[in-house]
């Protein structure tokens, strides 16, 4: 009978646990250099769009599923397996992005980074993972070994648990103070409001958060600005000077295109309208 194997640093659940709680304790410790790392990997690594985000995803969404009848415990197992099947044709590049990933952990935040904390449900965090990669075509000679992964697995998702927070507050705070100081620097002043605001909502969906309160500020921000915009295009400085109408101009229509998207161009490129904006009417 074959063992089945795990390897908790290619378990992307258990890494994202991992880098958040480093996140935690950076936050409490005073340690920003540790803290802006972890949160730069987790942004590089994994969030949407990163060749990892899809797997992460799902693997969060099982684990935040409890207290579900058996039967739906075992259409999960099987979707499990399902996803790995589908997700065969890119799993070299997966697993090519998961090496990297684990070699900028190690190079950053040091190897010992995988043994540093003690995760809940650990069990259920490596069935999941095993699960998906046993679909991706996995030997058959796994047996009883298999079928007490899923068992366990199962145990988990019918029983009764308490509902994992969406994303770490802690670490939303700690990554929005980051985020602050380095925007201000880059800047070269302090935010406007309407930028802090931006930015505190794009980072509690980073970490996990609902992604709808981003979605929201940054449409009513993106109209905003245009209109405000528009209306400076009247302004004698644009109406004298065709160089600058025509710049002014290519600003409106790139606001026009931008969609809500959580990632690092779309906000940084709303966040430097604001800046414009600023500037027009100083």
């Amino acid at each position: 009978m074959r063992k089945l194997s795990h390897n908790k640093k290619r378990n992307l659940g258990l890494v994202y646990e991992f880098l958040t709680r480093e996140v935690t304790r950076s936050a409490v410790s005073g340690d920003r250099t540790s803290g802006a790392k972890a949160l730069a990997i987790v942004a590089k690594h994994l969030s949407e769009g990163t060749e990892l985000y899809p797997e992460l995803s799902l693997h969060r969404q099982v684990m935040a599923t409890r207290g579900v009848s058996e039967r739906l415990a075992r259409r999960i197992v099987d979707e499990l397996k399902a996803a790995g099947i589908r997700a065969a044709s890119r799993r070299s590049l997966r697993e090519q992005a998961k090496s990297e990933l684990i070699h900028e952990i190690n190079r950053s935040l040091g190897a010992d980074l995988f043994d540093r904390f003690r995760i809940s449900d650990y069990t259920a965090h490596a069935s999941v993972s095993i699960l998906m990669a046993r679909g991706a075509g996995g030997p058959l000679d796994e047996g009883v070994e298999l079928a007490r992964v899923e068992d366990h697995l199962i145990e988990f998702l019918t029983s009764a648990g308490q509902q994992a927070p969406r994303y770490d507050a802690d670490a939303s705070l700690y990554a929005y103070r980051t985020a602050v100081g380095l925007f201000e620097q880059e800047l070269g002043r302090e935010l406007l409001p309407e930028q802090a605001d931006l930015l505190r909502e794009f980072i509690r969906t980073s970490l996990g958060g609902n992604p709808a309160p981003f979605e929201r500020t940054f449409e009513r921000q993106r109209t905003a600005l245009r209109e405000v915009l528009r209306a400076r295009r009247a302004d004698d400085v644009f109406v004298k000077d065709a160089d600058m109408a025509k710049r002014l101009d290519e600003a409106i229509k790139d606001l026009e295109s931008l969609t809500a998207a959580p990632d690092d161009e779309s906000v940084e490129r709303l966040m430097l309208y604001h800046t414009l904006q600023r500037e027009i009417e100083s």
